[in-house]
């Protein structure tokens, strides 16, 4: 079944077209890349998913349910975590309450504290961010915020996670130690949308491949079928 279905998305940024009748869907419990050139408009289809810019035509629908218009945090409520390519912790604030309003934010209000403080001590582990738990996230290092990103965006306990550009910027140990996290979340059950420009996670994780060029999506299929194609290639090389 698909958990998120996008239908002919095209979007504007004042007068240029930035997204031109983009369609696609994701099946519940896969993991999809979504790849291509600077400027292709990957981070705007995230933007336009997530609620934090309005498309000006198209349908997009979560759980079956059009969430077109709704707004980030109704969203985000549904079940729908992102990342951010630039990480937008809250800097005056520890990477342990970071992650613990994450938990405020979407759960009941209800929830035994204990429970919310065990939760965000586990996230954090999973991470590798415990020891940073007291550091001012504003002080953290680029690669340590991204991690915090994903803590953050696994905090409000999503059914779809959007990740944009989590890998930029991390050794080849960390993005190994990210592979085996996104895949133990995706075996657990979670649907997992990743942006890579560099292809660094999309060739280990995704079972399906979308690739956006000038806004326009140009191809889609297996990750060994998609970067075989000329199509493609001329995309990447110019």
């Amino acid at each position: 079944m698909a958990l998120l279905e996008v239908d002919k998305i095209t979007t504007y940024r004042g007068s240029q077209k930035v997204l031109d009748s983009v369609s696609f869907s994701v099946e519940e419990k896969k993991i999809v890349g979504i790849i291509g050139p600077n400027g292709a408009g990957k981070t705007t289809i995230f933007d336009a998913i997530s609620g934090f810019f309005k498309p000006g035509k198209g349908r997009i629908s979560f759980e079956r349910i059009e969430i077109t218009h709704f707004p980030p945090h109704r969203i985000a409520k549904m079940g729908l975590g992102r990342t951010f390519q630039i990480p937008r912790p809250f800097k005056e604030q520890t990477v342990f309450e970071n992650v613990l309003l994450g938990h405020l934010m979407s759960r009941p209000r209800l929830m035994d504290p204990d429970d919310v403080i065990t939760e965000t001590n586990i996230i954090l582990e999973k991470l590798e961010l415990s020891s940073k738990k007291e550091t001012l996230a504003g002080e953290l290092t680029l690669s340590e915020q991204r991690r915090l990103e994903i803590a953050r965006a696994l905090a409000t306990n999503p059914k779809l996670l959007l990740l944009d550009e989590v890998a930029a910027g991390l050794s080849p140990a960390a993005i190994d130690r990210l592979v085996n996290l996104l895949k133990q979340l995706n075996s657990q059950g979670m649907t997992i949308v990743i942006i890579d420009h560099f292809l660094n996670l999309t060739i280990q994780l995704a079972s399906n491949v979308i690739v956006l060029d000038n806004g326009r999506k140009i191809a889609e299929g297996r990750p060994d079928e998609v970067l075989n194609m000329r199509i493609v290639r001329d995309a990447y090389l110019g």
